[in-house]
C-alpha cells in the first residue's frame, strides 16, 4: 500500500475510534455496555445514567479526567466528525435509541481479537495492526452501504410525508374549485446525478467484492472521502436528500383532477400567491402531522415543510 492510501485507511471510522482522544475511555465503556451485557440498542437515558456511573468510578482516581457530562460526551460519540454510536428513534418509542455504528463494532472485535491472541513484543503487533488494515481495505464497501442505505432510507421518508401532506391537501380548498398537491420528480442537477452515481460505484463490487474489483473499488471510496474532507458545502448539499428532489406544486381542479397552474421556485408567482401556498401546506402538514403517532417524526416532517415552502418561493442557492 502506498502512503496516500494507509492516509485514507487511517480516516476511516474504525481506525479512528482506536485514534480517539480518550479512546480507552470511550473503547472501554462501550465494550462494557454493549459487548459484555450483549445490548444492541440502549435507551437514552439508560445509557446515560450508565456512563455517569462509569465516569464517576474513573474520576475517583483521576479527578481532572474527563471534564465533560455524559450527556455531552454521547452527543460528541454520535456527532458528524466522529459517528461511534448511532442515535435514532425505534417504532414507538418515546426516547432515543443508541447502538454501536459498523466502525465501533470492527473496533472492538479487532480488539478482542488481540486480547485472545495473547499477543507480545512490538513485531506481533506491529503485523497484527497491518493485518487489520486489510481487514478494513477488504470490508469498507460496508460501511459504504450503511452510508448509502442512511441516504436511500432518508429519501423514501421524504416520499412518505409528501404522501401523507398531499393526503390532507385534497380536503384543504385552494380556491373555491381546486385544490393543491406537491410533487418531488428527482433533481436534474449535475452534482446531485454525479454523487449518487459515484456512491452507486462505491458498491459495485457488493459487500464481498472479488480481490481484482477491491482495489478499483477502494479508490473510488477514498476519492469520494477526500472531496467530501475538502469541500463541506458540497458535503452537506448532496448528502441531503430533500436535495435528491425538484420541488413543486401542481393546482388541480376537484372536479377532474385537472391542472391549472403549476408553482416552482422559478416560476414567477406574485407573492400573495406564494404565501397562500405556503399556508395552504403548512395547514395540511399539520394535519398529517396529527395522525402520526410517533412524536419522533414531529421536528423532521415540519423542517420537510419548511422546505418546501422556502423551495418554492425563491431558488435554492449554495452559500460559500
Amino acid at each position: 500500500m502506498e502512503y496516500h492510501d494507509i492516509n485514507l485507511l487511517l480516516k476511516l471510522p474504525t481506525l479512528q475510534l482506536l485514534r480517539a482522544q480518550n479512546a480507552p475511555m470511550l473503547l472501554g465503556f462501550l465494550h462494557q455496555t454493549f459487548k459484555r451485557e450483549h445490548k444492541v440498542a440502549i435507551p437514552e437515558g439508560q445509557l446515560r445514567a450508565t456512563l455517569t456511573a462509569f465516569l464517576d468510578e474513573l474520576r475517583e482516581a483521576e479527578p481532572l479526567a474527563y471534564p465533560k457530562s455524559a450527556a455531552d460526551y454521547l452527543a460528541d460519540w454520535c456527532g458528524d466528525g466522529q459517528g461511534f454510536l448511532r442515535r435514532y428513534y425505534g417504532n414507538d418509542a418515546n426516547e432515543p435509541l443508541f447502538e454501536l455504528t459498523t466502525g465501533s463494532e470492527k473496533a472492538l472485535l479487532w480488539l478482542e481479537s488481540l486480547q485472545e491472541s495473547n499477543f507480545v513484543g512490538t513485531e506481533s503487533r506491529l503485523e497484527s495492526i497491518f493485518t487489520g488494515l486489510d481487514e478494513i481495505l477488504k470490508y469498507a464497501s460496508a460501511d459504504m452501504a450503511m452510508f448509502q442505505s442512511n441516504l436511500l432510507e432518508h429519501e423514501k421518508v421524504i416520499r412518505r410525508r409528501i404522501e401523507a401532506v398531499n393526503e390532507a391537501l385534497v380536503v384543504i380548498p385552494f380556491s373555491d374549485t381546486t385544490h393543491v398537491q406537491i410533487t418531488a420528480p428527482a433533481t436534474r442537477a449535475d452534482d446531485i446525478k454525479q454523487f449518487r452515481s459515484r456512491l452507486k460505484e462505491c458498491l459495485r463490487g457488493g459487500l464481498q467484492p472479488s480481490p481484482d474489483d477491491r482495489m478499483h473499488i477502494f479508490k473510488s471510496i477514498r476519492e469520494l472521502i477526500s472531496d467530501f474532507e475538502k469541500d463541506q458545502v458540497w458535503t452537506r448539499h448532496v448528502t441531503d436528500a430533500r436535495n435528491w428532489f425538484e420541488f413543486g406544486v401542481r393546482e388541480l381542479t376537484d372536479a377532474d383532477k385537472r391542472e391549472v397552474n403549476y408553482f416552482s421556485a422559478s416560476s414567477g408567482k406574485s407573492s400573495g400567491q406564494k404565501a397562500k401556498l405556503a399556508f395552504t401546506i403548512l395547514a395540511s402538514a399539520i394535519s398529517a402531522l396529527r395522525s402520526l403517532r410517533s412524536v419522533a417524526v414531529i421536528p423532521f416532517a415540519c423542517l420537510a415543510w419548511f422546505a418546501v415552502f422556502f423551495s418554492i418561493a425563491r431558488p435554492r442557492t449554495l452559500s460559500a
